[in-house]
């Protein structure tokens, strides 16, 4: 005690000084813990950088800028697109909306917004159509008509006026076309007298009445086949002796305007005479949005307007109708008079040696009943050339395809 009286000045210092230690040693500690944990974090972070710049591309902010506006474009592709797969009145429906200083695009999804909401309450489309069409200037409202009418009517035979225009403009809103069965039964009827007059015209053809350059000489196309023919119908047939059934009339609609469109490209191909027209089925084939319809056409011409014809379905995407060809299968036409002739001459002595212009491709085809049912590639005679001046007799088998993933339908 004595020695710490005498030393009281040390012993606080000390005291002090293991105070301030101990104060310290707690700090280093305090702080090795926190450097643990920022070399932990900054480990984690390390990790996490490498992960993000493995990602393509990394979603730096530019990144994430240029990822909404590329999505923005593919679905404006996807649009666009999809406006292609049977859509013909794209193109009237544009300059529709220009008049209405709106795109089409942007015109198309309010009233898609606006039917709906207001279809369960309004019911008639006609009405609904009227309704928000009052969103809009009216005196550009009726130019716009104006200008939506004569496009259309240069794209069909239907004579297009104030009375239906609304039908056309509906169905370029994305509406799905119907109408009465009555009305559907005689709208057959009609079409099917249009069309024969349309294969058969008593004038030029030209291009506002058909949508391809006017012919030189005035273009015919026969509609032949034999007594038992039914390609006078063009394959509606069946509603020759009944009514269509509800769930049947938007089909045959679309049908028609099938019907309409592959018939007007016959007849500006120079196809002389059409035979048979066999459709697979009404409703078609749907798969993810878009509805398939096959046909098969029986034609005979000379070799170039078959190519001719071919050609133009392959080309008929620009204008909104998308047509995939399956198969081909052609023979000679045979000519019995010339048969005849040669036949004639063999039986001479010393004769000429005469080549049948009508010796067909095929010898020794099937039956029809049995070749018909067979695939192209497995018909005898596939992929044999057919060369040469003469009639040619085709078989051409195509799909239509539309798209009607977003197709309005009203109840």
């Amino acid at each position: 005690m004595d020695n710490i009286k005498k030393n009281i000045v040390l012993v606080v210092v000390l005291s002090i000084t293991m105070l301030l230690s101990a104060f310290l040693l707690y700090m280093v500690i305090e702080k090795h813990k926190a450097m643990n944990l920022s070399i932990q974090n900054v480990e984690k972070c390390l990790v996490d950088i490498e992960d993000l710049n493995k990602a393509t591309p990394a979603p730096v902010e530019k990144n994430l800028e240029w990822i909404r506006e590329d999505v923005a474009k593919l679905e404006q592709l996807v649009k666009e697109t999809r406006s292609i797969f049977g859509h013909p009145f794209v193109e009237p429906f544009r300059e529709f909306s220009k008049v209405l200083s709106v795109s089409e695009y942007e015109l198309q999804a309010k009233f898609r917004t606006y039917w709906q909401r207001e279809i369960k309450k309004v019911q008639n489309p006609y009405t609904l159509l009227s309704d928000f069409l009052k969103g809009y200037d009216a005196v550009k409202v009726e130019k716009a008509l104006g200008l939506f009418k004569q496009m259309v009517q240069k794209q069909t035979m239907d004579e297009v006026n104030d009375a239906n225009v609304n039908d056309f403009l509906l169905e370029a809103f994305g509406v799905q076309r119907t109408m009465t069965d009555v009305k559907c039964k005689s709208y057959i009827s009609e079409s099917q007298e249009r069309l024969a007059k349309m294969l058969s015209p008593t004038h030029q053809a030209t291009t506002q009445e058909y949508g391809s350059p006017a012919p030189q000489p005035i273009r015919r196309v026969t509609l032949g086949g034999g007594q038992q023919s039914t390609v006078s119908k063009f394959s509606f047939e069946d509603f020759d002796g009944r009514m269509p059934a509800p769930e049947d009339i938007p089909m045959i609609l679309k049908n028609l305007r099938i019907v309409e469109d592959f018939s007007s490209r016959l007849l500006s191909s120079g196809v002389k005479q059409l035979n048979s027209i066999k459709r697979s089925s009404l409703h078609g084939e749907k798969e993810k949005g878009y509805l398939k319809f096959n046909y098969t056409l029986t034609v005979i011409s000379d070799m170039n307007d078959i190519r001719a014809f071919a050609n133009n379905l392959q080309s008929a995407y620009r204008e909104n109708q998308i047509y995939i060809i399956k198969g081909i299968s052609l023979e000679r036409v045979i000519d019995e008079a010339a048969k005849i002739i040669v036949e004639g001459e063999k039986s001479q002595p010393f004769a000429a040696t005469v080549v049948d212009p009508g010796k067909r491709v095929r010898e020794g085809a099937p039956s029809a009943n049995t070749e018909e049912n067979l695939p192209f590639h497995l018909r005898k005679g596939y992929g044999a050339l057919v060369l040469g001046p003469g009639l040619i007799k085709a078989e051409i088998e195509f799909d239509y395809v539309c798209y009607v993933g977003d197709e309005l339908v009203s109840k």
